[in-house]
C-alpha cells in the first residue's frame, strides 16, 4: 500500500501562495479568502445554506492545483527572485490542475478536514452532507473566469494503454466556450455558477480577489473587511483601487494576463440588481411598518 497523502490542511501550510514580500503560505491564503466569503456571506440574505457551504468551501481550496511541484518550483524562485529558475520551469495554469485524479481525491477526503480549518477562524461550520463535489471543482477550475469543467466519454484503456473497448466519463478542461468537442456529454461553466449561485456565484473570485489585494498591498485585512460591506461594493473597490495591482502581480508571478478589471465587470451587474432588490423590500416592509 502507498503512504497516505497528509490532509489538505496540512499540505496547505507547507506549500506557498503567493510569491510577494517573501511569500505567503496557500494555507493562508485560502483562509484569509475563507475568511473574505464568510464576511461577505453574512452581509447578505440571500442563497440558502446548502449553496453558502459549497460557495465558502469553494473559496478555500480554490488554489488545489496549485500544490503542483512544479508551481511550487516557480514560486520558490520568484520569492528568491531568480528570474532565470522561474523561466526553467514548466508552466503550469494551476485551476486547469483542479480536474487531476490528485487533487479531485484530496477533496473528496478532506472535506471534514478543509470544514475544521474554516469553522477554527471564522466559526462557520459546513455541512459536509450539503457538499457537491462537482460545484467545487468547477467553481476553482473557473475562479480566474478562463475556464469551463467539460464531462466527456473516452475510450476506457488498460494497465498497458490499450483500449478495452468500453466508454468512461471524464472531466476535463476546456477554455474555448464557443467550441463544440464530439466527446462532450455535458458542461458547467462560470455562467452556470453564476445563475445558479445567483446573486452571489461570483463570491469564490471576489473573495480571492480581496485576499489577494490586501496581501499585494500589505494592509490588514480585519481593517479591509470592515469596508467590505456588500459583494457590489467590494467588486467597485476593486476596480476603483486594486485591478492594477493584481493585474501586475499575476504578470510578474505568472506572465499571464488574468483580465481581472473585465471579470469584475462581469460580476458587478448581478451583484448591482441583487443591492437594489434588497433595497426595494426593505424599503417595502419599511412603508408597511409604518
Amino acid at each position: 500500500m502507498g503512504k497516505a497523502e497528509a490532509p489538505i490542511s496540512e499540505q496547505f501550510q507547507l506549500a506557498w501562495g503567493k510569491s510577494s514580500h517573501s511569500g505567503q503560505r496557500l494555507y493562508d491564503h485560502g483562509i484569509w479568502a475563507a475568511r473574505a466569503a464568510v464576511h461577505l456571506l453574512r452581509a447578505s440574505s440571500a442563497l440558502d445554506r446548502k449553496l453558502k457551504d459549497n460557495l465558502i468551501l469553494a473559496t478555500y481550496i480554490h488554489d488545489i492545483g496549485k500544490l503542483d511541484a512544479d508551481f511550487q518550483r516557480m514560486l520558490e524562485f520568484a520569492i528568491k527572485g531568480d528570474k532565470d529558475g522561474m523561466k526553467s520551469v514548466r508552466r503550469v495554469k494551476h485551476e486547469a490542475n483542479t480536474l487531476e485524479d490528485r487533487y479531485i481525491n484530496l477533496i473528496n477526503g478532506n472535506i471534514k478536514d478543509a470544514a475544521h480549518s474554516i469553522a477554527e477562524v471564522t466559526g462557520y461550520e459546513i455541512s459536509e452532507k450539503h457538499i457537491n463535489v462537482d460545484d467545487i471543482l468547477t467553481l476553482a477550475t473557473t475562479h480566474h473566469g478562463m475556464f469551463y469543467v467539460s464531462t466527456e466519454m473516452w475510450q476506457e484503456r488498460d494497465a498497458d494503454n490499450k483500449p478495452t473497448g468500453q466508454e468512461e466519463q471524464r472531466l476535463v478542461v476546456r477554455r474555448q466556450w464557443t467550441v463544440f468537442y464530439p466527446r462532450e456529454i455535458k458542461r458547467q461553466t462560470l455562467t452556470d455558477l453564476l445563475l445558479r449561485y445567483h446573486p452571489l456565484g461570483g463570491l469564490v473570485i471576489v473573495s480571492d480577489l480581496v485576499a489577494s489585494s490586501t496581501w499585494e498591498r500589505e494592509r490588514n485585512l480585519n481593517e479591509v473587511l470592515q469596508g467590505c460591506t456588500s459583494l457590489a461594493g467590494t467588486i467597485n473597490t476593486l476596480l476603483d483601487r486594486d485591478v492594477s495591482t493584481l493585474e501586475h502581480s499575476y504578470q510578474a508571478e505568472q506572465s499571464r494576463n488574468i483580465a481581472v478589471g473585465s471579470t469584475l465587470r462581469l460580476l458587478l451587474g448581478g451583484a448591482d440588481w441583487q443591492e437594489h432588490e434588497q433595497m426595494h423590500e426593505e424599503g417595502v416592509q419599511h412603508e408597511h411598518e409604518h
